[in-house]
């Protein structure tokens, strides 16, 4: 909170006890009702987004969105017009990639300094979101700012379970409103069909068991559900699920159009296709920052 208070009230981001000279308190103090207001329109965008203290793995990287919206109070970011929903989509990729690759790490407070600067040159002209500014701004000296193809990499290697697991989920689906809705992460192949006393009943042999048993986690075999569909999902035999999706949802989850691959005993080569799907979605989302 501190923290926030120093990079909100455009004073030096470092946490130091020098920083909080009577005159900053004061004006802290001076500013504090919207400094608060900024900081609950905050979390209150990012639990919309699903983003919650059990995957929220930087707040450091939370604090330059707290500053785009402390400049922009006339907007929340939760309504449904074109301004707040693009903003609301930018801010979601942003925070999401920063979160994945650790931009927060290590020297945060130059980054920090830097996230607050690209903002503050954005709203000389904008009140967008500067996703692309702030890409180019925290990949100064050489910082990884957004995924690229060895981060992607390390993102397919997620498993269930995972912090990071639920937000590279998150990153797949763009449509904002959509997590609005509890949401959980279900096994497409599901998990019951690929333990393996059930797959030693189908006589398959021990390393082809270990094969199918190492792909169950995977990112390659997760999806973002609706409760009630994941409900629904669980209480039929998954052949007769994945048989009735169409074309549009198997694209929405990038579940490769391979039926040959919709099967326990196939889990290896379904997981490995499905990754690339969702490797070329990630390289689209993250083109290289332009010099």
């Amino acid at each position: 909170m501190l923290k926030a208070c120093l990079v909100l009230g455009e004073f030096d981001v470092t946490y130091n006890v020098s920083n909080f000279t009577n005159q900053a308190i004061a004006r802290i103090e001076a500013i504090w009702p919207s400094i608060k207001a900024a900081i609950e329109r905050t979390f209150r965008l990012l639990n919309r987004f699903g983003i919650t203290e059990q995957n929220l793995t930087s707040l450091n990287a939370v604090l330059p969105i707290a500053y785009y919206l402390y400049k922009t109070p006339e907007f929340t970011f939760l309504g449904s017009s074109e301004f707040e929903t693009l903003n609301a989509t930018a801010i979601r990729r942003w925070l999401i990639n920063s979160l994945l690759i650790g931009a927060f790490a290590g020297a945060s407070d130059r980054t920090i300094a830097l996230a607050r600067h690209a903002i503050q040159q954005e709203l000389e002209t904008s009140r967008n979101f500067p996703i692309d500014r702030l890409f180019k701004a925290l990949a100064t000296y050489g910082r990884l700012s957004r995924l690229d193809e060895r981060a992607i990499e390390e993102v397919l290697d997620l498993k269930y379970g995972k912090p990071k697991t639920f937000l590279a989920l998150s990153l797949l689906y763009d449509d904002v409103a959509w997590l609005d809705m509890a949401v959980h992460v279900d096994h497409i192949i599901p998990e019951a069909e690929a333990k393996r006393r059930v797959l030693m009943a189908q006589n398959l042999p021990e390393h082809r068991i270990r094969e199918i048993t190492d792909s169950v986690n995977r990112l390659g075999n997760l999806q973002f559900l609706p409760g009630n569909e994941n409900i629904e999902k669980s209480d039929i035999p998954f052949a007769s699920w994945i048989t009735g999706r169409n074309r549009d949802y198997l694209e929405r989850h990038m579940i490769p159009y391979r039926p040959d691959l919709w099967m326990p005993a196939k889990l290896p080569e379904f997981v490995r296709e499905r990754e690339k799907l969702i490797r070329q979605r990630l390289l689209n989302l993250s083109p290289p920052v332009s010099e």
